[in-house]
């Protein structure tokens, strides 16, 4: 090396006369592959992290004092897709052949019931998908082809949308979805889904809900199929249904979400029910908060006094926090006074560099990151 002299006599350091022993020469190797090795690791980190604008592992929301150990896993599940430049923006430890088979376990015999507007059934089809098929979906953002599940306008029409969604799910899935080509009005828009998970008893359930209509309606025909199929009633068959895309009004179940929850959605018996009924977080009605407050009755008594099978209620939160909180403050109070979940997603969804696909809506990595932690949440398992 530059900073030494070899001779006959031994190595001496550069303008000294006192020779260098062989042990101290391997130390300092030692020394200096060891800092290599530590420096090519973590410009690997800063690499992808860049590369993805990721808002997990390195620099995750959880402090690491907080972490549970089964969170420290190898990079490497982060799974990276054939090219090497795509990683998912969900912590390693969610990725799929970590995550899944422990999830599952503790998802068995679970009816959890999700209301909400478009980001909730953007949610609700990524989770399907993880749940029936054990895989995130596409990890990249920006992808060019996108991800046909999550987001409707990648389809020609919302018809071969529900079509398409259904199909993923081997069967197991009733799509109760209809929307005019038309005519745009929540009353003319119809989009409930049921999943059932015959392998863990475990159903996962999507009402649409718009904050600005106050409605919770569909066709029962479809309801009671799935019904029928946790029974094991194979009759089922003679039971009148409509296929996605085509199950137009007059509704024969229509109420106001008050009701709903005490006439639809109670006796489905759910563990945990999920609700967020706009994209910036508000429970607007007729009274505002006072109406909130009616819902939040009705929720109590319709999910499970205790919490062994999961948090009875989850309130999801993506108000933008600079966008002013409209009440909804207010609400959070009120969930975290019944010792309710309040699961604020603004560190995913919120983040000023997460692309959308719309301004409104965003791309799969983000419903597969928001949905990791939902699932653990749920699940029991800690945030990593």
């Amino acid at each position: 090396p530059m900073w030494a002299v070899r001779t006959r006599k031994g190595v001496y350091l550069r303008g000294s006369d006192v020779p260098v022993p062989a042990s101290v020469l391997i130390l300092v190797l030692v020394l200096v592959l060891v800092l290599l090795w530590f420096s090519v690791l973590h410009v690997g980190t800063v690499v992808a992290d860049w590369r993805l604008n990721r808002w997990t592992w390195a620099n995750s929301h959880v402090p690491s004092e907080a972490r549970h150990p089964w969170c420290d896993v190898s990079p490497s599940f982060a799974e990276p897709l054939e090219n090497g430049t795509c990683y998912p923006l969900y912590h390693p430890a969610y990725a799929p052949s970590h995550f899944y088979p422990i999830v599952m376990e503790r998802l068995r015999n679970k009816r959890l019931v999700f209301v909400g507007d478009s980001l909730t059934r953007y949610m609700y089809l990524n989770l399907a998908r993880f749940l029936t098929n054990g895989t995130w979906g596409t990890a990249c953002i920006g992808d060019e082809l996108g991800d046909r599940l999550t987001w409707e306008k990648r389809h020609d029409t919302w018809t071969s949308f529900y079509d398409y969604t259904n199909a993923q799910f081997g069967g197991l899935e009733v799509c109760d979805c209809y929307r005019s080509a038309t005519v745009w009005a929540p009353e003319n828009i119809t989009e409930n889904r049921y999943l059932f998970l015959p392998s863990y008893n475990l159903s996962v359930i999507y009402f649409q809900f718009f904050a600005t209509y106050l409605e919770v309606h569909g066709n029962w025909g479809n309801w009671h199929i799935q019904e029928a199929r946790i029974r094991g009633d194979h009759s089922y068959s003679s039971i009148p249904v409509c296929e996605p895309g085509y199950c137009p009004p007059p509704h024969d179940m229509e109420f106001l979400l008050p009701e709903a929850i005490g006439h639809v959605i109670g006796p489905l018996h759910p563990t945990t029910i999920v609700l967020n009924t706009g994209l910036w977080g508000c429970l607007r009605g007729p009274e505002s908060m006072e109406w909130a407050k009616t819902v939040l009755d009705r929720v109590a008594k319709v999910v499970p006094a205790s919490s062994a099978l999961g948090p009875p209620f989850i309130w999801r939160y993506t108000t933008r926090k600079e966008m002013g909180a409209c009440e909804s403050d207010k609400m959070l109070d009120m969930v975290r006074a019944r010792n309710w979940t309040v699961f604020d997603t603004f560190h995913i969804m919120g983040k000023p560099d997460i692309p959308t696909t719309d301004g409104c809506h965003f791309e799969n990595p983000v419903y597969a990151a928001v949905n990791a932690e939902l699932l653990s949440i749920i699940a029991g398992l800690p945030l990593c």
